[in-house]
């Protein structure tokens, strides 16, 4: 893991490095939810929890990836 923000106690954006056995090893956007069970849904239950996970990427993870702003693209 590259960088770690996290929304609540369960829900959190990441930057971490693509698995190098499938190729250069790259950076990535990853959305992380712990839940008992190891259930492999994630839900965004409504567009204020949304917007967060988006103004983390664009004004926080986006500069240490090296992207442009959503605004900019």
């Amino acid at each position: 893991m590259v960088a770690k923000r996290p929304l609540n106690r369960q829900f959190s954006v990441q930057i971490t490095k693509s698995n190098p056995e499938f190729g250069k090893s790259v950076n990535r956007i990853t959305l992380s939810k712990w839940w008992p069970g190891g259930r492999a849904a994630l839900h965004i239950p409504n567009a204020t929890q949304w917007q967060q996970v988006a103004n983390i990427i664009d004004n926080d993870l986006a500069p240490i990836l090296g992207w442009d702003k959503a605004k900019k693209l």
